[in-house]
């Protein structure tokens, strides 16, 4: 028997499909049952708190730290203001001790002007009394020598022994008594600051 088709002339190509590799390996599949995963409600909390912990204790290490910083700083700050009273101490009691020194050497240097006026003051009120009393002795012989030359008249010679005599022992006995006055006065000074005194009051 012979049969013959004829298909339409005008039908539509139908789109050619989308091109699928072939397949390769067995396909599997997973069967999850109610229970099987984990509860997150439940599970969550354990996380949760491991979590929240370490970053509590890692803040807490960090809060400790910086107070410790912050402490050593304060040390540090008192430790340089406690220097810096210590230096200012130690240069004021140098500054101190080098007054006292300049003090003593000064107290020292007026107690030995002050028994070096003493001696001189003794000396010269030795040497007033000694030239006091040589005149004295002398004044008489030179008179009578004048007189016996013949150069000492009667009105010369009462002149000396009414004004000049007079004069001459007035002026040595105020001589001698503003000696011994500054003597007194430089006695003292010299009494008052001596170096025991002062030794005293370096020490109080």
């Amino acid at each position: 028997m012979e049969v013959g088709v004829q298909t339409e002339l005008f039908a539509d190509r139908p789109a050619t499909p989308v091109y699928v590799p072939a397949k390769t390996g067995a396909d599997a599949s997973t069967q999850i049952y109610p229970g099987d995963l984990f509860d997150f409600d439940l599970e969550v909390q354990p996380i949760l708190e491991v979590l929240v912990g370490k970053t509590v204790e890692q803040a807490l290490a960090e809060v400790a730290q910086e107070e410790e910083l912050a402490t050593l700083r304060e040390q540090q700050r008192r430790y340089r203001e406690l220097r810096d009273a210590e230096l200012a101490e130690r240069q004021r009691l140098a500054a101190q001790e080098h007054r006292l020194m300049e003090e003593k050497e000064r107290r020292v240097a007026e107690g030995r002007a002050a028994r070096t006026a003493a001696l001189e003051a003794r000396q010269r009120v030795a040497a007033a009394a000694l030239v006091q009393g040589y005149v004295a002795e002398l004044l008489p012989a030179v008179l009578a020598g004048l007189r016996d030359a013949g150069y000492l008249v009667r009105r010369l010679r009462a002149g000396v022994q009414e004004e000049f005599m007079p004069w001459l022992v007035q002026e040595v006995s105020e001589e001698i008594e503003s000696l011994i006055t500054s003597r007194d006065v430089i006695t003292d000074i010299f009494i008052y600051f001596s170096y025991d005194n002062f030794t005293n009051l370096v020490q109080v």
